[in-house]
């Protein structure tokens, strides 16, 4: 059985902040650990069963460096469909690549929506999971109406897809995502990311083209 280690990170080990993106936010986020009395020991990453005893200059290099990717993934694909992965990720030809995700754009009329969607547990005959839609909010409504609690309900279950939406019976692929979201939310984008280590859905994630 595998013993959880803990080990101070050396300089040569730090510069895989600059290759392996899930490395990279360990150290970023990395966690206060305590000792039996509750006073403060050290920062640690949260891996297994590997944790790294890191600086808090090592922590700001991280998140710099995650500033940096996250202005570069946005920028390189402001008008693609691109979505934040929020649950597990795994790794898959077909499906998706990950079991929860979510993103905040703006259609090609300027409205703004947000949505997420997560893979169902069972899996289709076809061998490939089929999925629900956990949440769909007309951000622009929501912002607009903010102050009246009693109206929240014009603003969820945008287009009446959240839980069912007959969405169990379609395929958690990138193609048919893509087609979903184009359809329903009047948008016309050409390819969709998924994107799991380099950004965070806390406003607008992409913008759909125009034309």
């Amino acid at each position: 059985m595998l013993q959880e280690q803990i080990r101070e990170l050396t300089a040569e080990k730090f510069k895989e902040i600059y290759s392996i993106e899930k490395f990279r936010n360990e150290i970023a986020y990395a966690h206060d650990h305590l000792d039996s009395n509750s006073n403060f020991k050290y920062k640690a990453t949260c891996s297994w069963p590997v944790k790294y005893i890191v600086t808090n200059k090592q922590i700001e290099e991280a998140k710099k460096e995650l500033d940096r990717k996250t202005k570069e993934i946005q920028e390189k694909h402001k008008n693609d469909l691109l979505f934040v992965g929020m649950g597990c990720a795994y790794d898959t030809d077909i499906e998706i690549g990950n079991h929860r995700i979510r993103t905040e754009f703006l259609n090609s009329e300027g409205l703004q929506i947000f949505v997420e969607f997560s893979k169902s547990c069972k899996l289709k005959e076809n061998g490939i999971g089929s999925f629900v839609c956990t949440d769909s909010v007309n951000r622009s409504k929501e912002i607009k109406l903010k102050s009246s609690f009693d109206r929240q309900g014009e603003y969820y279950n945008f287009e009446g897809l959240e839980q069912d939406g007959g969405l169990k019976y379609m395929d958690y692929t990138r193609q048919t995502i893509l087609e979903l979201v184009n359809r329903i939310f009047n948008c016309k984008f050409k390819n969709i990311i998924i994107d799991n280590y380099n950004i965070r859905c806390d406003g607008i994630v992409c913008e759909s083209p125009k034309e």
